[in-house]
C-alpha cells in the first residue's frame, strides 16, 4: 500500500478502489503486519514500539501512521478472513460488471437504475 500514492495521480476513483480492495484482500499483505506511512522527519514524538511486539500480542496488526495505535487489535483471524473473502467478491463483481458503476463525468446511460432494488 505504500506504493499506492505513486499511482494515485493517474488512477480514477474506481481503479484506486479496486487496487485498495486487492491489497486488503491479499493475505500476504497482513502476514507481517501493516503500518501506514507518515512523514515523521519533523515529529517530536518518541519512537513507537517495534511492530514485532504488536505481533506477539495481537492476531492482526494494522498500525496507524505513527505506529502507536493498532487498528486490528480487536479483529480476529476469522474476521480478517471474512474481510479477505468480501474483498475478493467485490473485485470480481467490479471486474465482471464494469458497466455496474458510472464514473464521475461519464454520461449515465441508465445502467445504475437497472441495478437498483425495486422500492
Amino acid at each position: 500500500m505504500a506504493g499506492a500514492d505513486l499511482q494515485a495521480a493517474s488512477m480514477d476513483l474506481l481503479q484506486g478502489f479496486r487496487a485498495a480492495l486487492r491489497a486488503l484482500g491479499n493475505p500476504k499483505v497482513f502476514a507481517g503486519g501493516v503500518q501506514l506511512i507518515a512523514d515523521t522527519s519533523s515529529s517530536t514524538m518518541p519512537s513507537p514500539p517495534p511492530k514485532a511486539l504488536y505481533q506477539r500480542h495481537f492476531d492482526v496488526v494494522f498500525l496507524d501512521a505513527h505506529g502507536w495505535n493498532n487498528f486490528g487489535a480487536h479483529v480476529s483471524r476469522s474476521q480478517l478472513a471474512e474481510v479477505w473473502q468480501q474483498c475478493h467478491l467485490t473485485v470480481r463483481l467490479i471486474t465482471a460488471s464494469g458497466w455496474l458503476f458510472c464514473r464521475v463525468g461519464d454520461i449515465c446511460t441508465g445502467c445504475c437504475r437497472r441495478n437498483m432494488l425495486p422500492s
